[in-house]
């Protein structure tokens, strides 16, 4: 939780390079997956969370 705070902290302040960021935002989708996992399949919030964040990254640079 506190890894999730200070990723999207930084996606929210356009601090890092468009690169890194693409590559926060994806790492940020894997971690609400993970949680996802970790929920047994049950938790639709964080499956909603990695999804939203797996295309922003993809918005953001379609061709990774």
């Amino acid at each position: 939780d506190k890894a999730l705070e200070i990723l999207e902290h930084l996606c929210e302040t356009n601090r890092i390079e468009t690169e890194l960021s693409n590559d926060i935002t994806c790492l940020i989708g894997r971690i609400y997956k993970d949680k996802y996992y970790a929920s047994h399949h049950v938790d639709d919030n964080v499956l909603k969370k990695a999804i939203e964040w797996y295309r922003r990254g993809f918005n953001d640079e379609p061709n990774i």
